[in-house]
């Protein structure tokens, strides 16, 4: 995979574009020419990796930067007019001839530049409230230990496998085999997230843990955000259980389709799922002969998909 492609669709454009963010900011206090000069640069190629990394910003984010930003074109504007306005009343009798001081002159340097400079602070700081806030999401969920060692899988063709050959395993299979893993592989060629519902809601679950690999489908499909929404949620409620852990993959996305993300984000805080970070995923089908087609498993790519969820699940079955 083309590493400009990796960085921006596993979501490390996102902190790369943060950072520069937080650096053009921060240049506004230099007295550099070059440093100064290449802040707008640097805020602009900001914005375009945050908006095609998909990465869905809270709305707290939102309004305060917006605020943020709303105070400091308000103190440039400001100051601006303050110095090409006319003052609306011309000084009469003796004062007439005194020189009309500017408003900035009216304060010590030390204040006006404190006036000034707290929007670019407070900017910074968002910055960083922004890059921890998505770290979190970034890290790997951590399974408690499970009372048995069963995993059912609910997955579509990524897990049950297609295009291989008769000597083909699939990853369910050799998790199972080289683990001593009870798996329960529920998975099926071209599932959506409301077809793998109606799929397996007759079927018994009974494993202490459940590994959940949809969405592709409903992404490239005609799913609507808004269908994909409710159908995942479905989904999870159904498979939640009192003695159970259900871990779902985050989809690695295009560039703008953060609202799928935000989808799967609010759906695993609601249901208690546990979230697996995109690059995850990303780093199996992005591996060195690892699909078929870009997205379909070959052999390789089954045994590197199978040690990468045994790295998640370990925790659980250890």
């Amino acid at each position: 995979m083309n590493p400009l492609v990796y960085h921006i669709v596993s979501g490390h454009a996102f902190f790369f574009g943060m950072a520069l963010l937080l650096a053009g900011s921060l240049a506004a206090f230099s007295r550099n020419r070059l440093i100064l000069r290449s802040r707008t640069l640097m805020m602009i190629i900001g914005i375009l990796l945050v908006s095609v990394s998909s990465t869905p910003l809270p709305v707290w984010f939102k309004v305060t930067a917006a605020a943020i930003v709303s105070g400091w074109i308000a103190t440039r504007f400001c100051r601006r007019t303050s110095r090409s306005g006319v003052a609306a009343d011309v000084p009469q009798g003796p004062v007439a001839n005194l020189p009309i001081q500017e408003p900035d002159l009216l304060n010590t340097p030390q204040q006006v530049n404190n006036r000034r400079a707290w929007p670019v602070k407070l900017f910074a700081v968002m910055c960083i409230a922004g890059i921890v806030h998505e770290a979190l999401w970034m890290s790997l969920p951590k399974l408690a230990p499970a009372k048995s060692r069963t995993l059912t899988i609910v997955g579509d063709s990524v897990t049950a496998g297609v295009g291989g050959d008769e000597t083909s395993v699939t990853w369910p299979e050799l998790l199972a085999n080289e683990h001593r893993l009870t798996v329960q592989n529920l998975s099926h060629i071209g599932e959506t997230a409301a077809s793998a519902l109606d799929r397996i809601e007759d079927i018994p679950i009974d494993s202490s843990v459940v590994l959940v690999e949809i969405g592709g489908n409903d992404v490239l499909g005609s799913t609507t955000p808004e269908e994909f929404e409710d159908d995942l949620n479905r989904l999870l409620e159904f498979l939640q259980h009192p003695n159970r852990q259900v871990v779902m993959f985050a989809l690695p996305l295009p560039p703008f389709h953060d609202r799928w993300t935000e989808i799967q984000r609010n759906a695993a805080t609601k249901h208690g799922t546990l979230l697996v970070p995109k690059r995850v995923f990303l780093s199996v089908i992005a591996g060195n002969e690892s699909t078929l087609d870009t997205i379909h498993l070959s052999q390789a790519g089954h045994q590197r998909m199978a040690d990468t969820v045994w790295g998640i699940v370990r925790t659980a079955f250890d």
